[in-house]
């Protein structure tokens, strides 16, 4: 195509497009439908619209779609169809660099005489809120801005654009004017802007309590009593609460989050109080309750109580999330790094196992040698590729039958093709998957471009006991060719030889590259890739996120923008050096977004940041940082936050550094440019 060879390319496609590879297939189809375009727009029609049919979530289509009406305005019979694409490529893709291309062409066929409709008041709403949800937030906001100048007069849309304006002002932080569409999208009046004087804030409580004492409240509305009088700075009516709640058989939970909703007040004494019963426990919650208690008795100045708590903490679960946090506090209370405690560097690595065999299989003796432990695969940088595929004749022996991906990843090896190889393996161990009836649901561009889970064909009765022959040693050998050639992900997928607690620096050159170039700790990347996709660089998540670091779409596109890439894709999310250098600059974003707090930034990249600042924003302002990541409302957020807070203090210290000082101040709420 680059060649301008376009017949010989259409050719070359369609070979391709009849690949068992999905990935290969989705490539080659839309490699033919952009040939077809040129050579014959007319005939290329349906097949473009099949192919749209097949794959909704097609990162291409936009560009297609524009090609093929480019192609389609110079025929006379055809002009209006081209009119239709250019309007829906607008439309559908109104943030594209095709979509401003689209509106360009229209505007020209309008000045040649050809009849271009104008936009319908649905229409107008309905390319608003596409920019809104999938565009930058500068072009929602602008969208968003001409529907108020200009309003649309039917009921439903002014609705729906007080609802979308509603979402840009809480992408902006701003949670008046939030609050003021909402009340109209609702159509209800308008609500007061103003901080409620005291007389109303009792107003608010008392509605709360329904005319139910404090004393007979239920654990729930205690908590909601609790914290309103805490995001007004009403803290007697928080002691009032505190004071309700001792010695009530409320729920752990909720004594918990009351204690967490007064901590840094002057609540303290109470604050310790209310956590006594509950750090006598031995579980998560009450390592939580010993944590949070040795700080209020830090808060108090009775230092040395505190410390005692700390060291108990830190020596019952040495990995644990409230460990670190313990960490952290006695290295501030002694001035230096810490030199009695430490985190062990990484969970026990399992040790080797003893080959296994089937014992129904005929291991021929080229197999023996093959899949012997002393000779398996060596690191890239030590082994030739032609070495490392020989690691696989043997196992192609056996079961290149059953996984004919298998003696394709050996062949692509021997071509110097690791990136083949690698799609190949990673094919091999998503049949795996499926033979063992625990199938992978979203893999790779093909689940990118359908936008749903992989379609597995069942396979039969003799093919499918073929593959769940495929035995430990045989496995191990595949995840050792996988890691000597860079793809942890599916090593530790398909064998127990590689555990993910292993914590290897996968993609080590990317993410020093990437950490470099961004400034951040390369640690945090290795961390968050670890929590996010296991090393995993072909995974696809339910909800859209692409690839290592887990990326979703709009994300990817909108720091593509920002950064000044064109021509991305999310496909692009599936080349590692892509996903890791956009996570890279995320991560950095988002640091400086919230003063340096990287537990923010952390919960920001799963949550949102608009989300983090409504967090910090409906809590009182002397809540420490601890205590805020208590109250992450995001069951998801919650547990993420201390996993890539846990892996991130592993990989430093294997790296000889100590885990960093993280700050307990929240910073002040300020406008940023990141906004996604």
């Amino acid at each position: 195509m680059a060649a301008g060879d376009v017949p010989l390319a259409y050719a070359s496609f369609e070979v391709a497009a009849a690949s068992p590879t999905p990935d290969i297939v989705v490539e080659a189809r839309v490699g033919l439908a952009r040939a077809e375009v040129i050579l014959d727009p007319r005939a290329a029609l349906p097949k473009v619209e099949r192919l749209v049919q097949d794959y909704p979530e097609l990162p291409q289509t936009a560009e297609i779609l524009h090609l093929l009406a480019t192609q389609l305005e110079h025929g006379e019979d055809t002009v209006a169809k081209a009119v239709d694409l250019h309007r829906s490529v607008d439309l559908t893709w109104p943030w594209t660099a095709e979509a401003r291309r689209s509106r360009e062409h229209l505007a020209a066929l309008a000045s040649r005489g050809v009849r271009v409709p104008p936009l319908t008041e649905a229409e107008r709403v309905d390319r608003a809120s596409r920019l809104v949800r999938l565009g930058s937030p500068d072009k929602g906001k602008e969208a968003v801005e001409q529907l108020l100048a200009s309003p649309p007069k039917s009921p439903v849309e002014q609705r729906r654009m007080h609802e979308l304006a509603a979402r840009v002002a809480r992408n902006e932080g701003d949670f008046a004017a939030m609050a003021y569409h909402q009340a109209l999208a609702a159509g209800a009046p308008p609500p007061v802007t103003r901080e409620p004087t005291e007389a109303e804030i009792q107003r608010i409580l008392v509605n709360i309590r329904r005319g139910v004492p404090l004393k007979r409240l239920g654990g729930p509305g205690l908590l909601q009593y609790a914290q309103t009088a805490s995001r007004f700075g009403a803290h007697r009516f928080v002691e009032a609460a505190l004071d309700a709640a001792m010695g009530r058989p409320l729920p752990p939970e909720v004594i918990f989050d009351l204690a967490m909703v007064a901590a840094g007040s002057d609540l303290d004494a109470k604050v310790e109080k209310l956590l006594r019963p509950l750090a006598a426990r031995r579980d998560a919650l009450g390592r939580g309750a010993r944590y949070h208690r040795a700080r209020a008795l830090e808060r108090m100045g009775e230092l040395e109580a505190a410390r005692a708590l700390y060291l108990e903490v830190t020596e019952e679960r040495p990995d644990d999330y409230y460990a670190l946090w313990a960490r952290q506090r006695i290295d501030d209370l002694r001035g230096t790094a810490s030199e009695s405690v430490r985190v062990a560097s990484s969970a026990p690595i399992l040790p080797p196992r003893a080959p296994a065999k089937k014992p129904n299989l005929t291991y021929p003796p080229f197999a023996e040698v093959a899949l012997n432990r002393e000779v398996s695969a060596s690191p890239a940088a030590e082994a030739s590729l032609e070495e490392i595929a020989d690691k696989l004749r043997g196992v192609v022996s056996l079961h290149g039958e059953a996984y004919p991906q298998l003696p394709r990843a050996e062949a692509l090896l021997r071509l110097g093709d690791v990136d083949g190889a690698q799609l190949e393996l990673y094919e091999a161990y998503v049949a795996y998957r499926a033979a063992i009836r625990r199938p992978l649901r979203r893999a790779g561009l093909v689940s990118v471009a359908e936008g749903a889970h992989r379609r597995y064909a069942p396979p039969f009765a003799a093919e499918h006991r073929a593959r769940r022959e495929l035995d430990d040693l045989s496995r191990e050998i595949i995840a050792d060719v996988a890691a000597a050639i860079g793809d942890w992900g599916t090593a530790i997928g398909i064998s127990d030889r590689y555990h993910p607690d292993d914590r290897p620096r996968a993609y080590e050159k990317e993410i020093l590259a990437a950490a470099e170039r961004h400034g951040i700790d390369p640690n945090l990347l290795f961390a968050v890739m670890r929590v996010e996709s296991v090393y995993q660089r072909r995974i696809v998540s339910h909800a859209g996120a692409i690839g290592l670091t887990q990326i979703m779409p709009r994300t990817g596109r909108l720091i593509a923008q920002a950064r000044g890439i064109e021509d991305f894709t999310p496909a692009d999310l599936l080349d590692p050096e892509v996903n890791i250098d956009f996570a890279a600059w995320y991560l950095a974003q988002l640091i400086a977004r919230f003063d340096g707090h990287v537990p923010l930034a952390i919960a920001s990249y799963n949550g949102g940041p608009h989300n983090v600042s409504a967090w910090i924003d409906a809590h009182a302002k002397t809540l420490p940082l601890d205590a805020l990541l208590e109250r992450i409302p995001f069951t998801e957020t919650h547990r993420y936050v201390r996993r890539v807070l846990g892996h991130y203090e592993h990989y430093r210290v294997r790296d000889g550094m100590p885990m960093v000082a993280l700050g307990l101040e929240l910073p002040e709420p300020a406008r940023h440019a990141i906004r996604f």
